[in-house]
């Protein structure tokens, strides 16, 4: 689906967004790297920026990962970026504790975007940290989500 909308508009950045975090879970991390450094080109977007210094992290570019959360860091002071976002970063870095600092700020923030924490594929590191689990609590969220039968486990 994203290379036919790409097809139609190779400038959509969240055509090459969605392609990034595909090929990010389907383990091809360098062409995943490759869609989302084209989406950031087209836009200025934290949860893009954020999503390529996780895949930079996964790919072993410590250096990239640490130069995006600086971006984020001082896009930050200017406009609002997500903890969350934050958070998948320091994971990214290897970070667990600066990462639960952030989902924590994220929580005493009333962040949007922790409804998606139980789903996100990038907060697969924290699931077994009981401090996870306790914000999973806290927010509602269920533990695990079960795969559909349909839907090969990774």
């Amino acid at each position: 689906a994203c290379h036919e909308v790409l097809r139609l508009d190779a400038r959509f950045p969240m055509g090459h967004y969605v392609r990034g975090l595909a090929l990010e879970q389907l383990d091809r991390v360098d062409e995943a790297r490759s869609a989302l450094e084209e989406a950031s080109a087209w836009s200025q977007s934290a949860e893009i920026v954020a999503a390529l210094a996780h895949v930079s992290g996964a790919a072993g570019d410590a250096s990239r990962a640490r130069e995006l959360r600086g971006q984020l860091s001082t896009w930050s002071q200017e406009r609002y970026v997500s903890p969350v976002l934050l958070a998948q970063v320091e994971l990214a870095l290897g970070d667990a504790e600066a990462a639960m600092a952030q989902l924590d700020e994220a929580h005493r923030r009333h962040a949007a975007d922790l409804i998606w924490l139980a789903v996100r594929p990038s907060f697969d590191p924290l699931r077994g940290d009981a401090r996870f689990g306790s914000l999973l609590t806290a927010l509602g969220l269920p533990r695990v989500i079960p795969l559909p039968s349909s839907v090969p486990a990774r």
